[in-house]
């Protein structure tokens, strides 16, 4: 069963019946040895992989999901991720908080040509829904289409061998989960930095320290790669100009956004323009 504690309709229910909050939908094709850093994320991740391979490792365990492969990573884990060298990968996913936290370990499913065809469906209604404009039934309504595709996520998923090990969110600082929080809200702000600090209201050498263990990086460090990371996507997703996309992040000189932008991912801003969405 997906938990040792709950059965499966339990743990659906203990999910479903807190409020959910859809932060993002997308679909993207990542090119092959593509890969993110070894970080802590901050919401539940609702994954498919559509075509390729991913590598996915939470915690030191590594997993290889393939095509056909949903699964759900919960908040609060570290996780790094990569395409095998040979291929790309094409995957379509949500990201959501949850406030009950009940989701712990990494929860997978393996699908059928015929239920693959059903979920890429109801991720590409539910991408489709995320982008139309906000009213107040806005977050109804996707809140209401992922708690349909999760009850039948939850229904059939089960965990996978090594994966329930994964830091859960009770490892984390309560003032770094707060912090982490505000900086993926507020991270294109010019005095983000300051407003981290503010916000953790602690010491910044013991801020500084609690950050290192949980993130393996510091709060600046933390706050441009998700700047650069968010750079990445608008130039991948849009046609704005480079100064554009370097104020929209932070940045209010372009040349020094290039410069962080090629330490961070190994090549200049220009290079993103050719790569497949």
């Amino acid at each position: 069963m997906p938990s040792p504690a709950l059965s499966a309709p339990q743990l659906a229910a203990e999910c479903l019946r807190k409020k959910l909050e859809v932060s993002n939908v997308d679909r993207r094709f990542f090119s092959k040895g593509e890969s993110t850093r070894d970080e802590i994320i901050t919401t539940h991740r609702f994954i498919l992989i559509l075509e390729g391979e991913l590598r996915y490792t939470l915690d030191g365990v590594t997993l290889r999901l393939r095509a056909g492969s949903q699964f759900l990573v919960p908040a609060w884990v570290r996780r790094v991720w990569t395409t095998p060298a040979g291929q790309g990968c094409t995957i379509t996913w949500c990201e959501y908080d949850d406030p009950s936290e009940v989701i712990r370990s990494l929860l997978r499913r393996r699908l059928s040509p015929a239920e693959q065809k059903e979920e890429q469906s109801a991720y590409a209604k539910l991408k489709a829904l995320f982008q139309k404009p906000r009213d107040d039934w806005h977050p109804l309504h996707l809140e209401a289409a992922l708690k349909a595709m999760l009850t039948r996520f939850l229904q059939h998923a089960e965990t996978s061998a090594g994966a329930d090990q994964a830091v859960v969110a009770e490892d984390v600082h309560p003032r770094i989960k707060e912090t982490l929080r505000w900086a993926h809200e507020h991270f294109a702000r010019r005095d983000a930095l300051s407003g981290l600090m503010q916000v953790a209201d602690l010491s910044p050498n013991y801020l500084r320290t609690l950050f290192l263990e949980s993130t393996l990086c510091t709060p600046h460090e933390y706050i441009e790669h998700l700047r650069l990371r968010h750079a990445r996507y608008l130039l991948r997703e849009t046609n704005w100009q480079l100064k554009r996309i370097a104020s929209e992040v932070g940045y209010d000189d372009p040349l020094y956004f290039s410069r962080l932008y090629r330490r961070l991912w190994k090549h200049p801003p220009s290079a993103e323009r050719g790569t497949p969405a």
